[in-house]
């Protein structure tokens, strides 16, 4: 038991390096103007040209079969939305109105929602800290899920014996 926890915490550390060397740089590819924090204008422009290159009959909504087009096209987006709190989840997350499909309105409030759920300083806008921060948090509960049964995270207390 003592090797698999010291291999499960070996193997955390490097998933935990590597996450924030991809959040960061996909941290840099959505703040446009390089401030060190991403706007919703930022993040809607880029969600934008997702959408644009999505909506592949311009009918101003992006379907399913095209959502599932574009994921096929990309190869393996889990590898690539890794650690990438920005990414647009599945398009059911998007669908507000139940329509099988997402407007450019949905893909707003989308990105609107992003911006407010990752902003904890109120200031409309996701600094690099408070990226890192979330990123952390999901890496943590990702960890967690992972974790052989019966082990404790770091510096938690042991569980008492029965």
């Amino acid at each position: 038991m003592k090797t698999k926890l010291i291999f499960f915490s070996s193997a955390l550390c490097l998933i935990a390096t590597s996450s924030t060397v991809k959040a960061d740089e996909t941290f840099s590819r959505h703040d446009a103007n390089r401030d060190s924090k991403v706007t919703y204008e930022e993040l809607a422009r880029s969600k934008k040209m997702e959408f644009d290159k999505l909506d592949r009959n311009r009918d101003k909504a992006v379907t399913s079969e095209e959502f599932a087009a574009a994921t096929e096209e990309a190869g393996s987006t889990e590898e690539k939305a890794e650690m990438d709190l920005f990414a647009t989840p599945g398009l059911a997350s998007i669908d507000a109105d139940g329509s099988q499909s997402a407007s450019l309105a949905e893909y707003g409030a989308f990105v609107k929602e992003t911006i407010n759920q990752l902003d904890t300083t109120a200031d409309n806008a996701v600094s690099m800290e408070e990226y890192q921060a979330a990123v952390t948090i999901e890496v943590q509960k990702a960890a967690a899920a992972a974790a052989p049964k019966g082990s404790a995270p770091k510096g938690s207390a042991p569980k008492p014996a029965e």
